[in-house]
């Protein structure tokens, strides 16, 4: 069966991070096949367009076979990476964790089928311009979502952060791209 013909385990939501993964075709594939994910970031996207994608799109084709069939026993994964464009554009820290917790509750209220999310980190930048700022909005979300009750306790914060630092604190500049984003 044809890859397309399977319903989702998993969606991807995010920026141009999580868009390159498409282009990782050794990392994707086997993942994509695997989880029969779908990947719905878009480079620069930032959080007000992609609640907007969110709230105005119909996710019930997401839940339904190729007859039209739900299959009540798929749970349905969502990764979430966003607002590190929001950061970039000026929006205070309470602004981007007020943005990223909507996304996540209209994740909740569209989504059928939905069983965990995962808020992925703002990852810290080569260039530290915005680190500090990106450092408290990361944990916020991680406070905001270690307690929570959203989605039986489902809504899970993962910091990526560490990946990125040594072990003084120092960015790994190896791990970025030319343009250091």
């Amino acid at each position: 069966m044809p890859i397309y013909c399977r319903i989702p385990q998993m969606i991807i939501f995010g920026d141009a991070i999580m868009n390159r993964l498409l282009e990782e075709k050794e990392l994707w594939q086997p993942f994509q096949k695997a989880y029969t994910a779908v990947n719905f970031a878009v480079a620069g996207e930032k959080t007000d367009t992609l609640l907007y994608r969110i709230r105005y799109s119909d996710w019930n084709l997401l839940s339904t076979g190729k007859e039209g069939m739900r299959d009540e026993s798929s749970p349905l994964v969502v990764a979430i990476m966003i607002g590190t464009h929001d950061v970039g554009n000026g929006n205070s820290v309470e602004q981007v964790v007020a943005s990223i917790d909507a996304v996540v509750q209209e994740c909740i209220v569209k989504i059928p089928l939905l069983s965990n999310i995962f808020v992925l980190s703002i990852l810290p930048r080569a260039l530290d311009s915005f680190n500090s700022m990106i450092a408290k909005i990361n944990k916020r979300i991680n406070e905001i979502y270690a307690d929570t009750k959203l989605l039986n306790g489902a809504v899970t914060a993962v910091d990526l952060t560490p990946l990125f630092k040594t072990k003084d604190g120092a960015i790994k500049v190896n791990m970025y791209l030319a343009d250091r984003f």
